[in-house]
């Protein structure tokens, strides 16, 4: 209905000229009035329940425009009052619940950088008298939060929960707010498991879930542009270089190599990507829920298993447990995970998957050094020590 809103005032104001976007809210408003009113006179109580989703509405248009058009401030989005006026209206077609749909907290769950904000909101009404968590991800882009519902639908009909692996569910999206809302996917970040065993049936499962989407016939809007992401490697080295004079050098040599290695053919079939595929967006529970797909885009399958493997690395390198009969390394879980993955498609490396190796090494010593992703918070010491390493790490897929 928004779209068809939107279509008709363009058409409109092609032929008469723009319209005052101020008297036209006022109309719009006393018009949900009025329909509120209407229903709420009506003896068929079954519309009563629409009233307060209108008059919500209704208040929203009448705010002014300061308030109700800076979608991307964190006093709107944290606001459970304002967002229960905004959600009763985008969750209507998913509410399952006859009574108004209200967000008791929200929680911001990444810090905003300017282009993108996330938020958990727990909002009664939705499914029953419990209630559900959702997320809203609100993008300074609009068109960003547009791909990022297309991914969710598209990848939510071709994974189906049934099968235990999935993604989160797509609830709504407002694209004049440049927010999409998607229910809370529940489990435990792959990351964050300890015990070598559930370590490893935690990556294993995860290949389940990228052969899947590998192997489904999805088709993704966008593509991974290779001569982008080599202008991309060299930011990475040159912001480095920036901030550790001294690893200037290394981090230059591996972007110039990993620039060789995507210049050559490739070979085999473009599929579906998640393209930040990695343990902490991994959710492990009842079913394996992967998270974060807006970078999401077709491109060569090895991108993903280098992504992950080198995360894996970074991320999962279990302790030893001197109670235990045997220990993972973080080598052996991303050999269990290639294994896996194998197993599943039949796929072989065709050469690729150390070149992507090293393109993400690059990526984790870029945020090694901006103290940025899973680098967030790490002090000097560790910075420099992960810088350091990850250089090496890249280096060495480039030179063996």
């Amino acid at each position: 209905m928004d779209a068809a809103g939107r279509a008709i005032l363009s058409a409109y104001e092609e032929v008469a000229g723009p319209l005052d976007e101020p008297s036209l809210d006022w109309w719009r408003a006393a018009g949900l009035l009025q329909v509120a009113a209407r229903r709420f006179r009506r003896l068929e109580t079954r519309d009563w329940t629409l009233t307060p989703i209108l008059v919500e509405r209704a208040a929203e248009l009448l705010r002014p425009p300061r308030t109700r058009q800076a979608p991307h401030a964190a006093a709107d989005l944290l606001d459970p009052r304002w967002m229960s006026g905004v959600l009763r209206v985008a969750l209507a077609p998913a509410q399952r619940s006859a009574d108004p749909l209200q967000v008791e907290t929200a929680e911001q769950l990444s810090p905003s950088s300017g282009r993108r904000a996330v938020i958990r909101y727990r909002v009664r009404g939705l499914d029953g008298p419990d209630a559900a968590a959702v997320v809203g991800k609100v993008f300074a882009e609009p068109q960003r939060a547009q791909l990022v519902y297309e991914h969710l639908r598209v990848l939510s009909e071709a994974m189906p929960a049934t099968q235990g692996l999935g993604v989160p569910e797509p609830l709504a999206l407002l694209p004049e707010r440049g927010l999409v809302v998607y229910r809370h996917g529940e489990g435990t970040p792959l990351s964050g498991i300890h015990d070598p065993a559930e370590a490893l049936r935690g990556v294993q499962a995860a290949a389940r879930w990228l052969a899947q989407l590998h192997s489904s016939e999805v088709t993704l809007p966008r593509r991974v542009d290779l001569a982008q992401e080599v202008k991309t490697t060299r930011e990475w080295a040159e912001l480095i270089a920036s901030l550790y004079p001294w690893a200037a050098a290394r981090a230059r040599w591996v972007a110039d190599h990993w620039a060789a290695q995507a210049a050559a053919p490739r070979r085999g079939r473009a599929v579906p990507l998640h393209r930040d595929f990695h343990p902490g967006h991994v959710l492990v529970g009842d079913r394996i829920c992967v998270i974060d797909l807006d970078e999401a885009r077709q491109g060569d399958a090895a991108f993903d298993i280098a992504h992950f493997c080198a995360y894996v690395e970074l991320l999962m390198g279990v302790p030893a447990d001197h109670g235990s009969e045997g220990t993972l390394s973080a080598a052996s879980l991303a050999s269990a995970f290639v294994e896996e993955y194998a197993a599943a498609t039949g796929w072989a490396d065709t050469g690729s998957v150390a070149g992507f190796t090293a393109y993400t090494w690059l990526k984790i010593a870029k945020q090694w050094a901006t103290a940025a992703g899973p680098c967030r918070g790490a002090s000097a010491e560790q910075r420099l020590d992960g810088v350091a390493d990850a250089l090496g790490r890249g280096e060495s897929c480039l030179s063996g």
